[in-house]
């Protein structure tokens, strides 16, 4: 080990302490946490029996339920711990700088490691069953094939998630084909941690069958505007391949990019066809047996061997290190907040010095009043005119009433969506009839997704329709107070 790996490798743990610290005080708890941490709890008093909907992952955590709520922080310091831990044991196995230090700085990484969730695992294991097929590719010692099959394995332990056990399976199997003797061991190995509680999900958990497999009877059709699920795309291939490089490390279009860098280093690492076979077995059985996708959240396990393959690239060829360090800083200073870059041109274009407006937006909208009230709280008041399922005309009314507001503003989104639920139209088309009646007409529509367009770049103008279904849509409807529209001469 060189001196200067060791200064890299201190740096890389200090920051990770430090951005995990911040992470985890500064990220909400969201409602999978809070649900996974009740599991855990009842667990832990023996109220629960057998509970498997989240695999194994509330088991691992339930000991921290002796510290009552804070246990939840603590089960997001025990990710910390994995993750960090991981950055070390990577560079242990692989002696390889680059790899520590892309893990680290891997966006999705963060998150996922300051969170009370099982992907930050599946991650780790899929990575180190990657690292010891590529071990085995090297060194044809059959040891290193049997521990990946475990690694994999444990993933699935963690969570439901077969895309990367699937793939170290078929990998595994095309590299031993001539050694037939070894194939029932490696399946074994495999099977280990698996069917080592596979009787218990049978036998006291039947349900979890409709879990795995009933997905697409459980779940509505794809909708990219559904509940608290800021950035939830549908289910296009396009959109679906966006997310997996934008896991690998930013939201921008030239994660794509960098995710080419990674193919193109596979090669030069001459592990080309195994990278490229574990990679798309993983995404595309994804893909096909998870009906809907959430942005980054389901794929950043698969981002794993696209972060090793990219190290031993840039271990091999210092052109792939130029390349990558110039695509990131494009990608870093190119970034935008492609949800609400639209937002100061729509208040310029509408609301004036000493105007007030009323915005009526959906519960699946509710950030946009966090973004709009962080400049421009004196000219918007905000209504969530779905909060509750028999939402009353009076509480839209109510507002309105107070003569204050030039302008509605009428985030009619729902009327957009192909699969949106009637109710939610229902209550757009009172509003709509309420409008009228109160005196506000409406005098024109803004679309997000125009206005966006128009402040890309050439490049992430072809590429929008790729990653277009991962951002919010706002298509919003402005009326006015009759008695203070323009007149044609005035206009």
């Amino acid at each position: 080990m060189k001196s200067y790996h060791i200064v890299i490798l201190l740096l890389i743990f200090i920051l990770r302490i430090a951005f995990g610290i911040i992470s985890i005080k500064n990220i909400p708890i969201n409602l999978t946490e809070i649900d996974v941490y009740k599991r855990a709890e009842n667990i832990y008093h023996g109220r629960s029996n057998f509970d498997l909907y989240y695999a194994l992952y509330p088991y691992i955590i339930s000991p921290l339920a002796i510290f009552g709520e804070n246990g939840i922080i603590l089960s997001r310091i025990l990710s910390l711990i994995f993750s960090i831990t991981l950055i070390i044991i990577s560079f242990v196995l692989t002696k390889n700088i680059f790899l520590p230090v892309l893990i680290s700085i891997q966006p999705m990484n963060i998150v996922v490691s300051s969170q009370s969730k099982p992907e930050i695992f599946v991650f780790g294991f899929t990575l180190l069953s990657y690292i010891y097929l590529l071990k085995y590719k090297e060194t044809k010692e059959l040891k290193y094939i049997y521990i990946g099959a475990v690694f994999s394995s444990l993933g699935i332990v963690f969570k439901y998630y077969v895309p990367s056990f699937l793939s170290y399976l078929i990998c595994s199997l095309i590299l031993i084909r001539k050694e037939k003797k070894n194939i029932i061991r490696l399946l074994l190995y495999q099977m280990i941690p698996f069917l080592g509680f596979l009787p218990f999900i049978i036998h006291y958990n039947k349900d979890i069958f409709s879990v795995i497999i009933g997905y697409y009877n459980a779940y509505k059709p794809p909708n990219p505007h559904s509940y608290y699920v800021p950035l939830e795309g549908e289910k296009n291939i396009f959109s679906v391949m966006f997310a997996l490089t934008c896991s690998f490390f930013e939201l921008t279009p030239y994660s794509l990019l960098i995710f080419l860098v990674a193919i193109i280093s596979s090669f030069f690492a001459r592990n080309f066809l195994i990278f490229n076979l574990f990679l798309w077995i993983s995404f595309f059985s994804l893909y096909i047996s998870w009906p809907y996708f959430k942005f980054l959240h389901q794929y950043y396990p698969i981002t794993a061997p696209a972060i090793a393959a990219l190290s031993y690239g840039l271990k091999r060829s210092k052109i792939i290190l130029a390349v990558l360090i110039c695509f990131i800083s494009i990608s870093v200073i190119r970034y935008k907040n492609y949800n609400f870059i639209w937002v100061d041109e729509f208040i310029s274009k509408t609301v004036k010095d000493g105007e007030k407006a009323l915005f009526l937006i959906p519960l699946s909208h509710i950030e946009l009043e966090t973004r709009f009230k962080q400049k421009y709280k004196e000219k918007i008041d905000f209504i969530i005119y779905d909060l509750v399922p028999q939402i009353q005309n009076k509480s839209v009314k109510q507002p309105i009433k107070l003569e204050k507001y030039t302008y509605i503003f009428l985030d009619t989104i729902h009327l957009y969506i192909q699969y949106t639920d009637t109710s939610k139209k229902e209550i757009l088309a009172g509003i709509k009839q309420n409008l009228s009646d109160l005196g506000f007409s409406l005098t024109g529509k803004f679309d997000s997704f125009t206005s966006t367009q128009e402040k890309l770049d050439p490049f992430e103008r072809i590429t929008f329709p790729f990653f277009k279904n991962m951002i919010y849509h706002f298509v919003i409807e402005i009326y006015r107070k009759e008695n203070q529209i323009p007149n044609a001469e005035q206009k």
